[in-house]
């Protein structure tokens, strides 16, 4: 078999490129459920434009549904002008019970 350096040089220089490229194969772990389910998520703030369901438990025939003015306020037939710009679902439902 006769010699053929520049095939053994193209086989030389393959094998010492997949062994470069090897550790750019390893992964990083991801995240578990349970690690994702402890993180804290950001709560969204009302703004213009956004719907709000108001329910009543023991009224139920004054339950509506407000979209939030440019201004950022709601309507409320009991209630009146009430200022929800900003404010959590969850700030604006302690505010209104």
């Amino acid at each position: 078999m006769p010699e053929r350096p520049g095939f053994w040089l193209l086989v030389m220089t393959a094998i010492v490129a997949v062994f470069l490229g090897l550790p750019a194969c390893t992964l990083t772990p991801a995240k578990t459920v349970a690690e994702m389910a402890q993180e804290p998520r950001p709560e969204l703030s009302l703004g213009p434009g956004d719907v709000v369901d108001i329910k009543h438990f023991y009224l139920p025939e004054l339950d509506e549904s407000q979209i939030v003015r440019p201004d950022g306020c709601i309507a409320l037939p009991l209630i009146g002008e009430v200022q929800v710009d900003g404010k959590t679902p969850r700030q604006l439902h302690e505010e209104l019970v």
